[in-house]
């Protein structure tokens, strides 16, 4: 758990750099509430978030277990009470976003509507720049650029295991990988996901529990930004975040 600790107060250091590659709303919202503090209480957030990680790590936490927990970790606490009590497309996925656009009145008209003005009018930069590029990127595209990024780095064949699941298993330096990928179909328009994704490894003769660089910061890792425009640079973070988290396993 030491090096876990010590890539979070690492990252928080330097202002959350991958995590800031994740096409995520799940990670946009925690970024924003990170945002407003301080240097300081970003670095008090990686060690308290550290120790309800480990808490939690150690065994499932009753709901009234956690609460308590959470109470005497004052900027974990802070963060997990900041989430936004109006509309704010910073917030809004993909596939939300496109579908305003296609109503009546669009975009421009919803945030009239909502009375939206400063940063909560504005795109989930900086996935997605401007609301022009608010367009999901098509399954199939989605699929061939993670499985191009992943096999170019790590060898093997991301084999297709059903409609919605892909799954790349591969030799790595201290064992071997399992890397499943879930994939949104054009079926499945009303989930806001498009792409998921989960490994284990059996790593100097220890399996580890199946696990994503996104759950090191307690967050799902479900991407919902992914666009024509982006997809190309979050296949290649996506080979980022597997190499860091094999890293920092044992």
């Amino acid at each position: 758990m030491d090096g876990v600790r010590a890539h979070r107060r690492e990252e928080a250091a330097k202002g959350f750099p991958l995590l800031r590659g994740c096409p995520s709303t799940f990670v946009l919202r925690r970024l924003a509430a990170l945002d407003r503090m301080t240097e300081r209480d970003r670095e008090d957030y990686a060690d308290q978030l550290s120790e309800l990680a480990e808490a939690q790590a150690g065994g499932a936490l009753s709901h009234d277990e956690r609460a308590a927990l959470v109470k005497r970790l004052p900027v974990v606490a802070e963060v997990e009470g900041s989430g936004a009590a109006r509309p704010d497309l910073r917030f809004q996925n993909v596939k939300n976003l496109a579908r305003l656009a296609a109503d009546p009145g669009g975009i421009e008209g919803f945030i009239r509507l909502q009375g939206l003005e400063g940063e909560s009018a504005g795109p989930p930069a900086p996935h997605v720049t401007s609301f022009a590029e608010a367009v999901p990127v098509t399954p199939a595209k989605l699929r061939k650029a993670v499985s191009g990024a992943l096999e170019a780095r790590f060898g093997g064949k991301v084999m297709k295991e059903c409609a919605d699941l892909d799954q790349l298993r591969v030799e790595v330096p201290r064992g071997r990988m399992v890397l499943n990928l879930g994939f949104a179909s054009k079926g499945w328009g009303a989930m806001s996901r498009q792409l998921d994704y989960s490994l284990w490894a059996d790593l100097d003769g220890v399996r580890m529990v199946p696990t994503t660089y996104e759950a090191l910061w307690l967050l799902p890792a479900q991407w919902d930004l992914l666009t024509p425009s982006n997809v190309e640079a979050a296949a290649a973070h996506l080979v980022r975040l597997v190499e860091t988290r094999l890293a920092l396993q044992g």
